[in-house]
């Protein structure tokens, strides 16, 4: 597992920190005929090269370089988007993951019997329920609940960011969620306070109708998380390990 770990480690300062915005922009006017394509797929293979420090193994940084040239120009001159992006740092970890599988011998039996296990882990299974019912039921049922009152608020003038307001109860649950789940109750209390900070400039300014209507979101919110987590601690207490 180290060995792995010093490939991602390499992967990720070839692609963030040594890769400059003007190799992207140059790679996708001129495709193939880039020479920062060739020259950032050189870099990634070199340090993951010196990374793994198996001298002997020249196929690796041969395949990185390789599969790093065919990703990043298929992420070329198709738009600068979040999918694309993940996709794309989704390619490169499947080739690490593989190429550390070969370099250390690890037959494919393994692989499946991990699949397994994780598929008939109760615990895989728990967090990942909780974690997809804060992120989607949890905001379409809070959406739907205080429609009535957001409709007010917006009646009295209260105006922001598109879907800013999803993406902030989104991530605001995921974090109480998380606190619950390692134990630190404390880190909601500090969220509640962020929260109420950042907020307080808009709400001074604005009318009563807004700041009931955010303060009756982030409340709902909060105990929504908070239930869920406490269900999901109760569950992975309760249950063995490998349900099925």
């Amino acid at each position: 597992m180290a060995l792995l770990l010093r490939m991602v480690a390499a992967h990720l300062i070839a692609d963030f920190l040594l890769q400059k915005s003007t190799w992207v922009e140059e790679r996708s006017r001129r495709g193939w005929a880039s020479i920062w394509l060739y020259t950032h797929s050189l870099a990634a293979a070199l340090l993951t090269y010196v990374f793994s420090g198996l001298w002997h193994a020249f196929w690796i940084p041969l395949a990185v370089f390789v599969t790093h040239l065919l990703l990043d120009r298929w992420k070329s001159g198709r738009g600068d988007t979040t999918l694309l992006l993940l996709l794309d740092q989704l390619g490169h970890m499947v080739v690490l993951v593989l190429l550390w599988a070969l370099a250390v011998g690890l037959e494919w039996s393994v692989f499946v019997k991990t699949v397994e296990q994780l598929a008939g882990s109760s615990v895989v299974w728990v967090l990942f329920l909780a974690y997809a019912i804060v992120v989607w039921p949890a905001g379409i049922l809070l959406g739907k609940f205080t429609q009535p009152w957001r409709a007010e608020s917006e009646a009295a003038g209260s105006s922001g960011l598109v879907r800013a307001g999803l993406w902030i109860g989104r991530l605001e649950r995921l974090l109480v969620l998380t606190a619950i789940l390692v134990g630190r109750l404390e880190l909601i209390g500090f969220l509640i306070a962020g929260k109420s900070i950042l907020r307080f400039g808009e709400l001074r300014g604005g009318s009563r109708a807004q700041a009931e209507y955010v303060l009756i979101g982030t409340m709902m919110s909060f105990a929504v998380a908070i239930a869920v987590g406490l269900v999901a601690s109760w569950l992975l207490r309760v249950l063995p390990p490998m349900a099925l």
